[in-house]
Protein backbone atom coordinates (compact mmCIF):
# COMPACT_ATOMS: atom_id res chain seq x y z
CA UNK A 1 0.00 0.00 0.00
CA UNK A 2 3.05 2.11 0.86
CA UNK A 3 4.42 2.33 -2.36
CA UNK A 4 1.52 2.69 -4.36
CA UNK A 5 0.28 6.21 -2.37
CA UNK A 6 4.37 6.81 -2.99
CA UNK A 7 3.46 6.48 -6.38
CA UNK A 8 0.15 8.54 -6.71
CA UNK A 9 1.87 11.35 -4.47
CA UNK A 10 4.61 12.15 -6.87
CA UNK A 11 1.64 11.57 -9.75
CA UNK A 12 -0.63 13.77 -8.39
CA UNK A 13 2.16 16.50 -8.05
CA UNK A 14 3.26 16.62 -11.01
CA UNK A 15 -0.01 15.47 -13.18
CA UNK A 16 -3.16 17.31 -13.31
CA UNK A 17 -4.41 14.18 -15.46
CA UNK A 18 -3.88 12.11 -12.47
CA UNK A 19 -5.42 14.71 -10.37
CA UNK A 20 -9.23 14.38 -12.13
CA UNK A 21 -8.11 10.48 -12.80
CA UNK A 22 -8.30 10.13 -9.05
CA UNK A 23 -11.58 11.85 -8.62
CA UNK A 24 -13.37 10.06 -11.44
CA UNK A 25 -12.58 6.40 -9.63
CA UNK A 26 -13.74 8.03 -5.88
CA UNK A 27 -10.36 7.78 -4.78
CA UNK A 28 -10.32 10.68 -2.25
CA UNK A 29 -13.23 8.55 -0.52
CA UNK A 30 -11.02 5.73 0.01
CA UNK A 31 -7.98 7.92 1.32
CA UNK A 32 -9.94 9.00 4.08
CA UNK A 33 -11.12 5.49 4.91
CA UNK A 34 -7.67 4.95 4.97
CA UNK A 35 -6.43 7.37 7.23
CA UNK A 36 -9.49 6.48 9.32
CA UNK A 37 -8.22 2.90 9.97
CA UNK A 38 -4.96 3.73 10.65
CA UNK A 39 -3.55 3.79 14.20
CA UNK A 40 -0.41 5.98 15.38
CA UNK A 41 2.68 3.31 14.87
CA UNK A 42 5.38 4.74 12.59
CA UNK A 43 4.20 2.36 9.77
CA UNK A 44 0.62 3.48 9.44
CA UNK A 45 1.73 7.16 10.11
CA UNK A 46 4.25 6.68 6.74
CA UNK A 47 0.61 5.72 5.17
CA UNK A 48 -1.06 8.46 7.01
CA UNK A 49 1.42 10.96 5.60
CA UNK A 50 1.43 10.10 1.78
CA UNK A 51 -2.30 9.54 2.08
CA UNK A 52 -2.47 13.64 3.24
CA UNK A 53 -0.05 14.69 0.90
CA UNK A 54 -2.05 13.27 -2.27
CA UNK A 55 -5.14 14.88 -0.70
CA UNK A 56 -3.03 17.74 -0.50
CA UNK A 57 -1.87 17.55 -3.94
CA UNK A 58 -5.94 17.55 -5.42
CA UNK A 59 -6.49 20.56 -3.20
CA UNK A 60 -4.17 22.58 -4.94
CA UNK A 61 -6.35 22.22 -7.78
CA UNK A 62 -8.90 23.87 -9.28
CA UNK A 63 -11.16 21.52 -10.88
CA UNK A 64 -10.57 18.94 -8.13
CA UNK A 65 -10.16 20.67 -5.08
CA UNK A 66 -14.18 20.02 -4.38
CA UNK A 67 -13.60 16.57 -4.39
CA UNK A 68 -11.36 16.59 -1.50
CA UNK A 69 -14.32 18.15 0.83
CA UNK A 70 -17.06 16.19 -0.76
CA UNK A 71 -16.81 13.14 1.72
CA UNK A 72 -18.48 13.59 4.63
CA UNK A 73 -16.02 12.85 7.17
CA UNK A 74 -13.43 14.90 5.28
CA UNK A 75 -13.47 17.64 8.07
CA UNK A 76 -13.56 15.60 10.84
CA UNK A 77 -10.83 13.19 9.64
CA UNK A 78 -8.55 16.19 8.81
CA UNK A 79 -8.89 18.17 12.30
CA UNK A 80 -8.44 14.64 14.28
CA UNK A 81 -5.10 14.51 12.65
CA UNK A 82 -3.99 17.75 12.88
CA UNK A 83 -5.00 16.87 17.49
CA UNK A 84 -2.85 13.72 17.17
CA UNK A 85 0.28 14.95 15.37
CA UNK A 86 0.40 18.40 16.42
CA UNK A 87 3.85 17.23 17.35
CA UNK A 88 4.69 15.82 13.86
CA UNK A 89 5.72 18.40 11.76
CA UNK A 90 5.10 16.61 8.10
CA UNK A 91 1.88 15.44 8.96
CA UNK A 92 0.65 18.47 11.34
CA UNK A 93 1.69 21.29 8.75
CA UNK A 94 0.50 19.53 5.39
CA UNK A 95 -2.86 19.26 7.00
CA UNK A 96 -2.85 22.61 7.64
CA UNK A 97 -2.29 23.31 4.47
CA UNK A 98 -4.51 21.30 3.55
CA UNK A 99 -7.74 22.77 5.47
CA UNK A 100 -6.29 25.85 5.03
CA UNK A 101 -6.46 25.90 1.29
CA UNK A 102 -10.40 23.90 1.78
CA UNK A 103 -11.20 27.41 3.73
CA UNK A 104 -9.82 29.99 0.65
CA UNK A 105 -13.06 29.30 -1.08
CA UNK A 106 -16.21 30.98 1.02
CA UNK A 107 -18.83 28.19 0.38
CA UNK A 108 -16.50 25.73 1.28
CA UNK A 109 -15.19 27.39 4.28
CA UNK A 110 -19.29 27.95 5.34
CA UNK A 111 -19.07 24.10 5.08
CA UNK A 112 -16.36 23.53 6.96
CA UNK A 113 -17.28 25.92 10.18
CA UNK A 114 -20.96 24.22 9.71
CA UNK A 115 -20.13 22.16 12.91
CA UNK A 116 -19.06 24.29 16.11
CA UNK A 117 -17.11 22.02 17.67
CA UNK A 118 -14.49 22.52 14.43
CA UNK A 119 -14.63 25.76 15.52
CA UNK A 120 -13.76 25.04 19.21
CA UNK A 121 -11.14 22.03 18.15
CA UNK A 122 -9.12 24.23 15.88
CA UNK A 123 -9.11 27.13 18.58
CA UNK A 124 -7.30 24.93 21.27
CA UNK A 125 -5.03 23.84 19.09
CA UNK A 126 -4.21 27.03 17.97
CA UNK A 127 -3.42 27.82 21.47
CA UNK A 128 -1.52 25.18 22.28
CA UNK A 129 1.16 25.97 19.45
CA UNK A 130 1.26 29.35 20.51
CA UNK A 131 1.83 28.57 24.41
CA UNK A 132 4.78 25.91 22.87
CA UNK A 133 6.31 28.70 20.91
CA UNK A 134 6.16 31.12 24.11
CA UNK A 135 7.64 28.34 26.35
CA UNK A 136 10.53 28.15 23.65
CA UNK A 137 10.97 31.31 23.58
CA UNK A 138 11.39 32.02 27.23
CA UNK A 139 13.81 29.71 27.33
CA UNK A 140 15.89 30.77 24.83
CA UNK A 141 15.61 34.22 26.59
CA UNK A 142 16.53 32.24 29.77
CA UNK A 143 19.79 30.27 27.92
CA UNK A 144 21.17 34.15 26.45
CA UNK A 145 21.11 35.88 29.80
CA UNK A 146 22.88 32.98 31.03
CA UNK A 147 25.27 32.98 28.18
CA UNK A 148 25.56 36.67 28.66
CA UNK A 149 26.53 36.59 32.14
CA UNK A 150 28.72 34.14 31.71
CA UNK A 151 30.69 36.63 29.34
CA UNK A 152 29.96 39.87 31.15
CA UNK A 153 28.05 41.00 28.38
CA UNK A 154 24.96 42.39 28.18
CA UNK A 155 23.82 41.68 24.56
CA UNK A 156 20.96 39.61 24.12
CA UNK A 157 19.41 38.33 21.05
CA UNK A 158 15.50 40.27 20.49
CA UNK A 159 13.02 38.16 19.44
CA UNK A 160 10.61 39.41 17.77
CA UNK A 161 7.16 37.72 16.35
CA UNK A 162 7.28 37.11 12.70
CA UNK A 163 4.88 38.91 10.37
CA UNK A 164 2.26 37.03 8.99
CA UNK A 165 2.54 36.91 5.14
CA UNK A 166 0.28 36.39 2.45
CA UNK A 167 0.31 33.02 0.95
CA UNK A 168 0.05 31.84 -2.86
CA UNK A 169 -0.76 27.96 -2.72
CA UNK A 170 -0.36 26.26 -6.52
CA UNK A 171 0.37 23.04 -8.06
CA UNK A 172 3.70 22.00 -7.98
CA UNK A 173 3.84 21.82 -11.81
CA UNK A 174 2.95 25.41 -11.69
CA UNK A 175 6.45 26.63 -11.30
CA UNK A 176 6.51 30.19 -9.21
CA UNK A 177 9.06 31.49 -7.02
CA UNK A 178 6.53 32.59 -4.21
CA UNK A 179 4.48 29.37 -4.05
CA UNK A 180 4.18 27.98 -0.73
CA UNK A 181 5.18 24.76 0.05
CA UNK A 182 5.75 24.42 3.99
CA UNK A 183 6.08 26.34 6.41
CA UNK A 184 8.45 27.19 9.01
CA UNK A 185 6.80 26.43 12.38
CA UNK A 186 2.98 24.88 13.72
CA UNK A 187 2.69 28.55 14.65
CA UNK A 188 2.74 29.52 11.41
CA UNK A 189 0.95 26.30 9.98
CA UNK A 190 -2.41 26.53 12.23
CA UNK A 191 -2.32 30.49 11.83
CA UNK A 192 -2.51 29.58 8.01
CA UNK A 193 -5.62 28.12 9.02
CA UNK A 194 -7.05 30.18 11.37
CA UNK A 195 -6.87 33.17 8.92
CA UNK A 196 -8.44 30.93 5.80
CA UNK A 197 -11.42 30.24 7.93
CA UNK A 198 -11.52 33.37 9.31
CA UNK A 199 -11.54 31.75 13.11
CA UNK A 200 -10.54 34.25 15.82
CA UNK A 201 -8.26 32.98 18.24
CA UNK A 202 -9.22 32.21 22.17
CA UNK A 203 -8.88 34.77 23.99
Amino acid sequence: ILEALMHLEVSTRLSPKCCEKMVEVNAVSVLYRLINSCNRSVPHMELIKYSVNILLNLAKYEKTIAAVLEPQESVSCIVELLQIYREKGAIFNNCCMLLGILGFHPGRRMQILRNPLIVDRLQSIHALAHRKQRKQQNRQVTQAKMAAMRSFSCTLPVLTPSKSKSHCVRPDWILAGNNVKDFEDSVAAVTFVMDALQIQPKI
